[in-house]
């Protein structure tokens, strides 16, 4: 392997084992992996373990990853496609994109508590409302109600009340 870059900047091979969800475009220039003897002349078949099982190839000495999601992956790089051939030379690299915080289990559960208490909160406030106006309406009608019975006792004769 000649050099690895990540996001376009040259790293490390002991770099590459936690990244970032951003640094997730990864080009890797492979030298000479033993050409003479390969029949498919400069071709490198590689396989992308952890996103797809198909084996692709370059002519380039350079393999292009792009846009990786989040996951666990291991680059192998190979001259031949079958593993039984006498020319069959391989390397592997292992590496793994970390997903952002906000896909974190942590993340997504300290959300569900703060929506959960927001809702909470909007509900009791909901229902103490319903309440004071009910309280409200019914000291309403309480007053109605002794308003009523004051004007109905001062209607009545007092003559039939004393006789």
């Amino acid at each position: 392997m000649k050099q690895i870059l990540l996001n376009n900047t040259l790293t490390d091979l002991s770099a590459l084992k936690n990244l970032t969800y951003d640094q997730n475009n990864l080009i890797v220039s492979v030298e000479n992996l033993n050409f003479n003897k390969n029949p498919d002349g400069k071709k490198i078949y590689y396989q992308l373990e952890g996103k797809s099982k198909s084996i692709s190839y370059t002519i380039d000495n350079e393999i292009s990853l792009s846009n990786l999601a989040p996951g666990e992956y291991s680059l192998k790089i190979f001259t031949n496609p079958d593993p039984g051939s006498a020319d069959y030379r391989s390397i592997s690299i292992s590496f793994n994109i970390n997903k952002p915080f906000w896909f974190q289990w942590w993340f997504l559960l300290l959300l569900f508590l703060l929506l959960t208490g927001i809702v909470f909160l909007l509900v009791k406030n909901y229902i103490k409302r319903i309440r004071e106006k009910d309280q409200k309406d019914a000291e309403l009608m309480n007053l109605i109600s002794s308003y009523q019975m004051a004007s109905i006792r001062a209607q009545m004769n007092p003559h039939f009340i004393f006789n």
